[in-house]
């Protein structure tokens, strides 16, 4: 087993020594299962993922929260809409109605895409590949995974877009 062990920290050193992101955790825990996925050196971050696990999920119950309220407001607007007249064109509400519940659906499909791009990132968390930019295969900030959690790319990839 110790070999395994070196093999496995060898590899996680070279991968490191050609600029590549470790994915491989060569610490201490590994044997028990160790999350880490960032390294600076050779010093595993777990409180960037517990961080990590904490942010996310944190944005996940807003975003629950969100789509509860928006979901309900919809339910509001489309039963006012079937007391109102359903002639939209010459009836000064009915225009009005038709704003409303496009303007709450669009809100309800936005925080649905946020919902889905956290749990994306809790995935990632769990396979070990969060904080590593999509694009280019480099850290994403701490920065700038404390402002956006679900973050899929680094700031410079981010901008080059």
């Amino acid at each position: 087993m110790p070999t395994m062990l070196a093999a496995v920290w060898h590899i996680k050193i070279s991968r490191t020594d050609l600029g590549m992101s470790a994915r491989i955790c060569g610490c201490a825990d590994l044997l028990k299962g160790c999350p880490g996925a960032f390294h600076d050196g050779k010093r595993c971050q777990h409180w960037r993922m517990d961080r990590a696990r904490e942010l996310l999920e944190a944005e996940r119950q807003q975003a629950l929260r969100r789509l509860a309220g928006l979901t309900g407001d919809f339910n509001e607007v489309v039963a006012a809409s079937r007391d109102a007249n359903a002639d939209d064109e010459h009836d000064p509400e009915g225009a009005t109605i038709a704003f409303e519940r496009s303007q709450v659906g669009a809100l309800v499909l936005q925080v649905q895409g946020h919902l889905a791009e956290v749990e994306a990132a809790i995935e990632r968390l769990v396979a070990g590949t969060y904080g590593i930019c999509e694009r280019c295969g480099q850290p994403i900030a701490k920065a700038r995974l404390e402002a956006r959690p679900a973050a899929r790319t680094c700031i410079g990839c981010a901008s080059a877009r």
